[in-house]
């Protein structure tokens, strides 16, 4: 199982006010990502009827990668400094790709 692909799915919901400034952040990951390549593929995207949302649809080469990515430092400063900005908790769910 460790060795399989893994779909990663992130929504996240900004409060009012604070979707441009967690916007901006986000699209920071976007730039990290491009240089991890244990990362095979990776798409962020707006909400098309609430502006506001914003979901990552991620493939990762296997768990062990995703668990790497989660834990490093700007995805552990996301959380101290944008967590109070968020109108719900981040929704985090792994998915294994049926061939």
């Amino acid at each position: 199982m460790e060795d399989k692909k893994i779909v990663v799915l992130i929504k996240i919901s900004p409060k009012n006010g604070k979707e441009k400034e967690i916007e901006a952040e986000l699209l920071n990951f976007v730039d990290q990502l491009k240089g991890d390549e244990s990362c095979i593929k990776y798409q962020f995207h707006r909400e098309a009827d609430k502006k506001g949302n914003f979901l990552f649809y991620e493939i990762w080469k296997d768990k062990k990668a995703v668990a790497k990515h989660l834990a490093s430092d700007h995805i552990k400063n996301f959380w101290i400094n944008y967590n109070e900005d968020l109108a719900e908790p981040v929704e985090i769910t792994f998915w294994e790709i049926i061939e």
